[in-house]
């Protein structure tokens, strides 16, 4: 089974319509976590396109001010149906993932582990 995920990351949205466009050529669904508003993510077919949230905690890890629930918060007022997450930089917390289970979010697709070949879904 190949799991398409696509980080928006503030793309404008000629680029994200594009990518979006050749997901859609290959049949494949995908899920987008999403950094932004932006209409494009709007009217995508929920059959293969899930939104997901990309919250971004590298101010607060910087020590420049916010917490996590407000971070979550925020994109969650943009996509309220979202049931996944994956951070910037990978940030990981027990604070971080409380505000994402708090928000609603199912499943937190924060971790990578590129070499891990015995990894199952259930």
């Amino acid at each position: 089974m190949i799991l398409i995920t696509l980080d928006v990351d503030w793309a404008p949205d000629l680029v994200l319509e594009d990518s979006l466009a050749l997901v859609e050529d290959l049949g494949a669904q995908c899920t987008v976590m999403a950094t932004h508003a932006t209409s494009v993510l709007s009217g995508l077919d929920r059959h293969n396109f899930e939104v997901g949230i990309h919250p971004n905690f590298n101010r607060l890890i910087a020590g420049e001010g916010g917490n996590p629930d407000e971070v979550v918060g925020d994109l969650m007022s943009l996509y309220p149906d979202a049931v996944s997450s994956r951070s910037h930089s990978l940030a990981e917390s027990s604070r971080i993932l409380d505000a994402v289970h708090s928000a609603g979010i199912k499943y937190d697709v924060t971790q990578f582990r590129p070499y891990q070949s015995d990894l199952e879904l259930f």
